[in-house]
């Protein structure tokens, strides 16, 4: 799909893994989470991938097809939220066949097969392992997008450094602070096909474009903070200081508007879903569509 020139391709994704992902033993509706966050992306007119923990979408097929049939699109997010970094090859052939059992789930309920894919964890540290790409393409995904930069941002949070943003302004500043956050980024990977780390650094400094993974997967880079990165890790119920809220909107909308071409959203909906935390994505949503110059891209559905 062809853009007019200045508009801004927004792919905006949800780690939907309920209490599966959550990082804590307490209730948490995920029906009236969901029902929440679907309402406030059509107030906005707003599409997003929903990443779907296997397990999830076996059990609650009703809410994979609401998303769906209100326009967005269903990837898979694992099976039960398991860590993909370094599970031995016996292990890697019982999660496909549950992978496999999942995507045939999420096809009984929508008509379509997921093509997309993001590893919990995003399978850090290391992000990318070919074997599962590999496998991933094999069954017939299309894109992932684990591919995490670290912001500078992050440094500031008012719980961390707390104020002295305003440094990030500068250039040099900025682009000093990301390249060190992110060496092994610019050691490991050449996203633009090149065998010199310089061809990373180039990448990582310029506008951070999706890539093409050997295996033949479309790599979409998580070019703005998770809403882990900016909000801690709060259980549902937990209130999020004023001051964290506002600076989260603060970093997300300033980065929207510094993209180039492409700006990924990446949230959790148990944290941005919950409590006031959803007045981020709310205040976010109002600055991406008023600037006039979005588009919202499902990158395995049509947009």
């Amino acid at each position: 799909m062809s853009i007019a020139a200045g508009t801004t391709r927004v792919t905006m994704t949800f780690d939907y893994e309920g209490s599966w992902g959550m990082p804590h033993d307490v209730p948490y509706d995920l029906t009236g989470t969901t029902g929440r966050l679907l309402e406030l992306l059509d107030r906005h007119a707003a599409r997003a991938v929903f990443f779907t923990v296997g397990q999830l979408a076996e059990q609650h097929p009703e809410l994979v097809a609401e998303i769906y049939g209100r326009g967005h699109e269903v990837g898979l997010h694992g099976y039960a939220h398991e860590h993909m970094h370094r599970l031995p090859p016996h292990e890697v052939a019982v999660l496909r066949e549950r992978l496999r059992a999942a995507a045939h789930a999420v096809r009984e309920h929508t008509g379509d097969l997921p093509v997309g894919f993001r590893m919990p964890y995003l399978m850090g540290p290391d992000f990318y392992r070919p074997d599962l790409y590999a496998m991933l393409r094999a069954d017939g995904y299309r894109w992932i997008s684990n591919r995490e930069i670290r912001q500078p941002e992050e440094l500031f949070r008012p719980d961390r450094i707390g104020r002295g943003m305003q440094i990030l302004d500068r250039p040099a500043v900025r682009g000093g602070l990301l390249l060190g956050l992110n060496v092994p980024l610019i050691v490991r990977e050449r996203p633009t096909g090149g065998r010199r780390p310089l061809d990373g650094a180039r990448w990582l400094l310029r506008r951070q474009q999706p890539f093409r993974r050997a295996e033949g997967l479309v790599e979409y880079p998580l070019t703005s903070p998770l809403d882990c990165d900016l909000l801690g890790y709060p259980r549902p119920a937990e209130p999020s200081a004023e001051a964290d809220i506002d600076y989260a909107v603060q970093v997300l909308t300033s980065m929207y508007d510094r993209a180039a071409g492409h700006f990924t959203l990446n949230l959790h909906d148990w944290i941005i879903g919950t409590h006031r935390r959803i007045e981020v994505l709310d205040r976010v949503l109002a600055h991406i569509t008023a600037s006039g110059a979005a588009v919202f891209h499902l990158p395995g559905r049509a947009s």
